[in-house]
């Protein structure tokens, strides 16, 4: 009998340790769908295995690739809560509290957001770089009209930081805060400054054409223009120039008189007019590009949700604006980022 017993539990627990090696090879067949890009096979098999396995869906493993491949955002903070909630340190709690803010972010909810990366910066900081953290939470704060905690945040982020992108960037975040804050000569400085250190990068149009705007809130309207003709030379196939010349085109024209017989050419759309940026599946990849215009000093960015081909999409729109001349200027302006093709479509077109 003792025997029999004997034989039946070392059964069980082979039984169980197969069924672990079989949960444990799914859930990283999922991982490694997810690493190399294949984010819907890697959705369709950690979804089979919770409705195969029941209780063992709530599992920190599971719960990870869930919250990673939910296109929708509350159900992805749903999960990541429910990480947290078994494990509030380590690695994957770092992820999950990423996750978190990155889903507020994308929402518009700047607030939560910018908590929930002060959280990472400042309890998680074995896992997460916190510099990187404190950038987070300085585009948060930017975003909710915040700039004095942005300012404070972006600094952090330069001390703390450790890889030099995030160190650039909090940079700029810091002249953008400062524009905000209404601090226009120390902005004009930051802006220079890093236009001067960082000319090859993808900002540095950005922020040449930032100095413009600050010259002439200052009422230096002259060296304003000198700056907006440089800027057109240093910079000539940037969206910051033609942003410059776009302002121009404003201008209100002198009244003529028609030539007869002139014929008639099809009106213009009327406005107001977006651009069109692009579209992704996984809310997280909207994220990182919102962030990445944000950073080239552009505010009015809104994630919708659309159909697209292939199921839900998030997509990136920028606007509205009262010319297709502004429009296409904040298009070439985020074509600039690479690998993109802004649209700018009317209200009639949406």
């Amino acid at each position: 009998m003792r025997r029999f017993a004997a034989r039946g539990f070392l059964a069980a627990a082979v039984a169980l340790a197969l069924a672990g090696a079989a949960r444990a090879t799914e859930l990283e067949d999922a991982e490694l769908a997810w690493d190399t890009g294949q984010r819907e096979d890697a959705a369709r098999i950690v979804r089979n295995w919770v409705a195969a396995n029941g209780d063992l869906g709530a599992s920190p493993e599971a719960l990870l690739m869930l919250a990673r491949t939910a296109v929708d955002p509350a159900e992805a903070t749903a999960r990541w809560e429910q990480l947290l909630q078994l494990e509030p340190r380590g690695e994957r709690a770092a992820e999950a509290r990423f996750g978190k803010g990155m889903a507020a972010y994308s929402a518009g909810l700047y607030v939560q957001a910018s908590q929930e990366f002060a959280t990472l910066a400042t309890d998680l900081d074995d896992w997460f770089d916190s510099g990187c953290a404190q950038l987070w939470v300085g585009y948060s704060y930017l975003g909710a009209n915040q700039p004095k905690e942005a300012l404070e945040a972006f600094r952090e982020a330069q001390r703390g930081a450790d890889e030099k992108e995030d160190v650039i960037a909090a940079e700029f975040g810091e002249a953008n805060a400062l524009f905000q804050l209404g601090q226009m000569r120390e902005a004009l400085r930051r802006f220079d400054k890093f236009a001067k250190d960082h000319g090859r990068d993808g900002r540095a149009p950005a922020a040449a054409q930032r100095s413009i705007e600050c010259l002439r809130v200052l009422g230096e309207e002259s060296e304003a223009k000198k700056r907006a003709n440089d800027l057109a030379d240093d910079f000539p196939n940037s969206g910051a120039a033609t942003i410059t010349k776009a302002e121009i085109l404003e201008q209100p024209e002198r009244a003529t008189r028609p030539e007869e017989n002139a014929g008639t050419v099809e009106e213009a759309p009327a406005g107001p007019f977006w651009v069109q940026v692009a579209s992704f599946s996984d809310v997280k990849n909207a994220a990182e590009l919102k962030r990445r215009i944000t950073a080239l000093g552009i505010h009015d960015i809104d994630l919708e949700p659309a159909e697209g081909p292939d199921g839900p999409v998030h997509r990136i729109v920028l606007g509205p604006y009262s010319t297709q001349e502004k429009a296409r200027a904040v298009a070439d302006t985020v074509a600039t980022l690479g690998e993109l093709n802004p649209r700018v479509r009317s209200q009639a077109a949406r």
